[in-house]
């Protein structure tokens, strides 16, 4: 067991249901120095590599020194992360890479930490109702049956299928780049660890119609819309917030690094999964296995049948909000995020059949995050449950052809043409207070199973997998999934109860999974001396 030495707690302890997080404000300064980058804004590289370590323990000495080192000369911190965007907009210049290390329970025991000395998963008043567990001290392969995620011995990578202790992410914006400082690092942490993988991921960009371009995921819907906001700058950029929201505090996604130097010490648990995409599948189930819908006018458009899957049109456009139009979005800035489906309230739970007419219940943004659908609890148990997302792409084989592994714009006719079933996805990943309370319940509860606010709405088309009944709330429906898939001939409109049921869904699959805790820069620093 390792000793735990710790330094001054002299920086008062900071209020974590605060929110505005403003770097020129010497209240947050402490914290944004000793917490690591990508937690609170995202690292905002288009590469990034993730390299998966089996510590050795009859290094663990030499182990703990590199770390310690590592820390003091290259994490890159919150604070550092934000001088180098304002730097950026001043003038251009490149921020450099940010690295960080993140630790799983398995690494901190390799590391001599008995579980004890683990950080806490901590839950918050809005959300103490949800009775999922804390996942961490146990590891993502003790949810996979929970979670439908498959046989780990089986389905999953070998590079997951055992102990994985700890994860260094590498991002840049040039890929040459990214990969020489992986490739470096790789060569150090051999004198201590088994390197599992080294993961690449690189962002893509929809090429817009006119001008400028949007974020997205391999089944070319745009990705990463309605993020958790921290900071001040962030908050009042909001195009407009009367409906929804994105502030929200900071003990969503923080909580007390218990091994930091002192009370401004703070970290996250950080939830990674690498979910493999079958483009092909989900593409063809678009075209064929939706009949046409209209829009608003009365005439077909047949960019309806994903958005009514999704929740969103390809271009971000929120479909509950669009009067079925597509619409002409050349910027993420133009994606709209403030409504809360009060446009199409639910009627209250019950145990007849219910639809959306302007954008279905069982729509993967819509039961991820149900916003104002939800009205057995306060408001605030909605935001409370919330992930902070810093998902990438990831292509272990290029899709868009030989030479082209590292293209970030594609155009429509690209992605069209392009249709992998393997071999391509998302490498998932969140940040939270609490896996069990946040992550596990929102994969699991509404999901998997589309429990919401005691409706059963089934399972998300999208991300949705087979898994047990979740213990869930106290409000969760007596006969679960029953809700049957069905679509309105036009937006808006009321569905017909004949109308045929909707089959779509299996497009994803968990290839590998851990829990990981992102600790204090100081954490790591001292890390020698324990």
């Amino acid at each position: 067991m390792a000793e735990s030495v710790r330094v001054s707690q002299q920086s008062p302890a900071l209020d974590l249901t605060r929110s505005d997080v403003d770097p020129d404000n010497p209240v947050f300064q402490p914290m944004l120095k000793d917490v690591q980058a990508n937690i609170l804004k995202g690292h905002g590289r288009a590469f990034a590599y993730h390299i998966f370590l089996k510590l050795r323990p009859a290094q663990i000495a030499d182990a703990k020194a590199w770390i310690a080192n590592f820390a003091t000369n290259r994490i890159t911190s919150a604070w550092k992360l934000e001088l180098g965007r304002r730097l950026f907009k001043r003038t251009g210049a490149d921020g450099g890479a940010v690295i960080t290390l993140s630790i799983s329970a398995t690494g901190y025991a390799a590391l001599g930490f008995d579980p004890k000395q683990l950080p806490v998963e901590l839950e918050t008043p809005a959300n103490q109702i949800v009775k999922d567990l804390a996942a961490f001290p146990n590891g993502a392969k003790a949810s996979a049956s929970k979670l439908g995620d498959g046989d780990v011995s089986v389905d999953w990578e070998p590079a997951f299928r055992n102990n994985v202790d700890v994860l260094i992410l590498v991002a840049d914006d040039h890929p040459d780049k990214a990969a020489q400082l992986a490739d470096g690092i790789i060569q150090e942490v051999r004198v201590f660890s088994e390197v599992l993988l080294n993961q690449k991921g690189h962002v893509l960009y929809r090429k817009a119609a006119h001008a400028g371009h949007i974020g997205l995921e391999h089944f070319g819907y745009a990705d990463g819309i309605s993020q958790p906001l921290y900071f001040k700058d962030e908050i009042e950029a909001q195009a407009s917030n009367m409906n929804w929201d994105d502030r929200e505090p900071l003990n969503l996604v923080l909580v007390p690094d218990p091994q930091g130097q002192d009370a401004s010490s703070f970290g996250s648990f950080l939830v990674f999964r690498k979910l493999e995409q079958n483009v092909a599948g989900f593409m063809n189930a678009e075209e064929h296995s939706i009949p046409p819908i209209k829009d608003g006018d009365g005439i077909v458009n047949r960019d309806m049948a994903g958005a009514m899957i999704v929740g969103r049109f390809r271009n971000g456009n929120p479909l509950v909000t669009s009067g079925g139009f597509t619409g002409d979005i050349r910027y993420d800035s133009q994606i709209s995020n403030d409504f809360d489906y009060s446009n199409e309230t639910p009627p209250p739970p019950r145990s007849q059949t219910q639809y959306g007419s302007k954008c279905p219940f069982f729509a993967h943004t819509r039961i991820t995050n149900p916003r104002a659908d939800i009205r057995v609890v306060p408001p605030a148990f909605v935001h409370s449950v919330r992930l902070t997302r810093r998902a990438i792409p990831y292509q272990d084989a290029s899709r868009f052809g030989e030479g082209k592994e590292d293209l970030l714009i594609v155009t429509d006719d690209q992605l069209n043409d392009n249709r992998p079933e393997t071999g391509v996805g998302l490498l998932f990943m969140s940040y939270q207070a609490h896996i069990g309370k946040q992550f596990e319940f929102i994969q699991n509860n509404w999901a998997n199973h589309g429990h919401i606010a005691g409706r059963n709405i089934g399972p998300d088309g999208v991300i949705g997998q087979q898994s047990p009944l979740p213990s869930g709330l106290s409000f969760k429906p007596e006969q679960p999934d029953l809700q049957p898939r069905r679509l309105p001939k036009q937006w808006g409109n009321a569905v017909d109860p004949s109308a045929p049921e909707i089959s779509f869904g299996g497009f994803i699959k968990n290839k590998g999974a851990e829990y990981f805790f992102t600790p204090s820069i100081s954490f790591l620093r001292l890390l020698a001396l324990n």
